[in-house]
């Protein structure tokens, strides 16, 4: 039988994996969350020119936009115009900033999660204060929390990935061609897979509360009445 200090490490440490899965998704330029190439017909003064294209590739996270054109890279910037920047009533420039902002946010609030249940849970598995069964209580409060975390970042991803796919659409109604696409990258699967693990090891952490709760002070509480007890004389 796997004891509660055992538990609360278990939890803990796959709590953690979900924060650093979480942190890494979202720290700027580790990893991309989408990526498009795109070949943008060429003009001369509004006249196209036929058979000439300019390439360009753009990768997002959700802090910036990077650009590759001709082997040339612009990183970006993280001020304010790329983060909430306005759009101008371009779609694709607002579906770019809906799904950047969502899943920034949503994200954040996983991590957020992660990192409220899984270093109160480590340690206690180290700390003998509270009794046992206050802090499975307080730990499955934890878990559901973690739980709620790794729904959130499913559904912020998710959201990213399907207003991505909308806003490389609006550059085909543009008129420019796109060579290849990725609406969920690295960073994307990042966060999904934080989320998965965080709603399994919360509902898990849950379920072992509720189905096996610590016998607590119990034991406690009945040698304490059995020393009051009158002791019986001999006859």
């Amino acid at each position: 039988m796997v004891s509660l200090k055992m538990r609360f490490v278990g939890i803990g440490l796959l709590a953690l994996v979900c924060f650093l899965l979480q942190a890494v998704a979202i720290v700027p330029h580790a990893f991309h969350w989408s990526s498009a190439e795109l070949k943008i017909p060429g003009s001369f003064f509004g006249v196209p020119i036929p058979g000439f294209a300019v390439e360009i590739l753009l990768n997002y996270d959700l802090w910036r936009e990077s650009t590759e054109v001709a082997g040339e890279k612009d990183q970006g910037n993280m001020d304010g115009e790329f983060l909430a920047g306005g759009c101008g009533g371009d779609a694709a420039c607002e579906d770019h900033r809906g799904a950047r902002q969502t899943a920034h946010w949503l994200t954040t609030a996983a991590l957020f999660f992660a990192a409220l249940a899984c270093f109160p849970i480590l340690g206690f598995a180290c700390c003998q204060c509270c009794g046992d069964k206050k802090k499975s209580k307080v730990s499955a409060g934890l878990s559901a929390a973690l739980a709620l975390g790794g729904v959130l970042a499913i559904a912020g991803a998710a959201n990213y990935g399907s207003a991505m796919a909308s806003a490389f659409d609006n550059y085909e109604d543009l008129g420019w061609e796109v060579v290849d696409s990725d609406t969920c990258k690295w960073g994307c699967f990042l966060s999904i897979g934080g989320g998965a693990i965080a709603v399994i090891v919360g509902a898990v952490g849950v379920g072992l509360h509720v189905k096996s709760p610590p016998a607590g002070d119990g034991t406690k509480v009945a040698d304490s009445e059995a020393d009051k007890a009158v002791p019986v004389a001999d006859p």
